[in-house]
């Protein structure tokens, strides 16, 4: 793979990423549901998916 053929692979893993993470939001959301992530300090917080200020 050349450079270019490498970015291209990389935006498409980005994007798949992204619209991952946004159905995961979207359902937790309408289930009321609870994620499990991690603050800046590295340390497991649980919050309710309601409670985010996220766009998605």
């Amino acid at each position: 793979m050349n450079e270019a053929e490498i970015q291209e692979m990389e935006n498409k893993i980005l994007k798949g990423l992204s619209l991952a993470c946004k159905r995961l939001l979207k359902q937790k959301r309408k289930e009321n549901g609870i994620l499990v992530i991690t603050d800046k300090d590295g340390n497991i917080v649980h919050v309710k998916a309601r409670d985010l200020n996220l766009k998605g």
